[in-house]
């Protein structure tokens, strides 16, 4: 996190072993929301962006209306999830599923 000169903090999200990238992930533009959204309860004055920074170049984040709504809406679905209630994953990388450390209790991951 950094403070900028007019006071505003700004999260600083680094990816450094992400590089050859020319849009954000998705994920990763989520996830600096995340943390602006957290900024809101502890600093004076709300977040106007955060950095996304990869090997080779760094990204600006407008931290907007739409963006926070997605944020809280992510929140409130994850909330829902627990183990009669799986998240809703439409694909998923049998790959990522073997290196989960929550594989044996998911009902998703589990046997992959």
């Amino acid at each position: 996190m950094v403070r900028l000169d007019d006071g505003h903090l700004v999260p600083v999200e680094l990816k450094l072993s992400t590089q050859s990238v020319t849009t954000p992930y998705n994920n990763h533009v989520i996830q600096v929301a995340a943390y602006c959204l957290i900024l809101e309860d502890y600093s004076e004055q709300p977040p106007t962006h955060g950095i996304l920074r990869y090997a080779d170049r760094e990204f600006t984040i407008d931290y907007t209306p739409t963006l926070r709504k997605k944020v809280i809406r992510l929140l409130e679905e994850m909330a829902r999830c627990n183990e009669q209630q799986a998240p809703p994953l439409q694909k998923q990388r049998v790959a990522k599923c073997r290196a989960c450390t929550f594989q044996a209790i998911c009902p998703i991951g589990s046997g992959k």
